[in-house]
């Protein structure tokens, strides 16, 4: 009799020791993060939207999207840096254009420029696919009369 105690005493003790290690891991601040996202599931829509914002490559148009689920994938997109010059393979001018093409209003009404002479040329073909723009102000820019933005002004859509 006593050595199914003795084994029963074993087990315990392995057991003990199975439940030790994960009581030993440190809680820091991106540890709690992992935890909590792995005990919320995303529902199937986040996960279509977080797919597509991280795919922008392999679409082609959002032509019959609505309005708000184009807008949530833009903003994941934009979470995702997929507008970044420096973006992956250097799709940002494509990605931004997938948008400005199937949602003109909706993308951007408004613009302020001024004192941004820099950011102008820097992004200037981003800035070219704004077609439908309410408001654009180049102030103190310094542009002279030959500057490219000027005739692109010239063929805003209001």
């Amino acid at each position: 009799m006593e050595r199914p105690l003795k084994v029963q005493k074993r087990e315990q003790g392995t057991q003990l020791k199975k439940c030790r290690v994960p009581l030993n891991v440190q809680k820091t601040e991106q540890n709690i993060q992992q935890l909590e996202k792995h005990r919320i599931p995303l529902t199937l829509y986040c996960q279509c939207i977080e797919y597509i914002g991280r795919n922008l490559q392999m679409v082609d148009s959002f032509f019959g999207f609505p309005d708000l689920v184009a807008a949530d994938i833009f903003q994941k997109s934009e979470k995702l840096g997929k507008f970044d010059r420096n973006s992956d393979g250097n799709n940002s001018l494509r990605n931004l254009q997938l948008f400005c093409n199937e949602y003109p209003e909706n993308v951007l009404v408004g613009l302020d420029l001024s004192y941004s002479y820099l950011a102008l040329n820097y992004w200037l073909e981003h800035f070219l696919s704004f077609n439908r723009l309410h408001s654009l102000d180049v102030s103190n820019c310094f542009l002279g009369d030959d500057h490219e933005i000027l005739s692109h002004i010239a063929h805003l859509k209001w």
